[in-house]
């Protein structure tokens, strides 16, 4: 009697995980499902991690506005190192440039690859970005 408890207890047991496996492999195919149906057509933006991350600070235009990495966001900080807002990486466009923006994007700014220049863009503004050096 005590096997059969014992082999009873087994067999319940292996049911309960062989139904967690299948649980387990169908938010996979799920997750594959939405994987696969993402569109990465040239001029659709594609949230994934910045490949290049900055590594100083950026003056946008000839101002004395700087661009400055702050953890995983990019903070705009006026010449006395006072943020003014905050910016946050968005995707790729084109597959090379790297595009940030703040929460409401009214303040974009595009980076090229290997993020030494860039363009700056505000309220009808168009500004150059460039590299100045390691970030103080």
């Amino acid at each position: 009697m005590f096997t059969k408890l014992n082999s009873i207890l087994l067999i319940a047991f292996i049911a309960f995980a062989c139904s967690g496996n299948k649980e387990h492999e169908e938010s996979n195919d799920s997750t594959e499902a939405l994987l696969d149906s993402t569109d990465t057509s040239v001029g659709v933006m594609v949230a994934e991690p910045s490949q290049e991350p900055f590594k100083g600070e950026y003056l946008i235009g000839d101002g004395n506005t700087y661009i400055v990495p702050v953890a995983d966001t990019w903070e705009m900080r006026d010449g006395t190192g006072k943020a003014s807002d905050v910016l946050y990486f968005q995707g790729k466009e084109n597959d090379t440039l790297s595009v940030y923006s703040n929460k409401d994007k009214s303040v974009t700014f595009k980076m090229n690859p290997g993020n030494k220049m860039g363009r700056y863009y505000s309220g009808g503004e168009e500004l150059p970005v460039e590299l100045v050096g390691p970030v103080e």
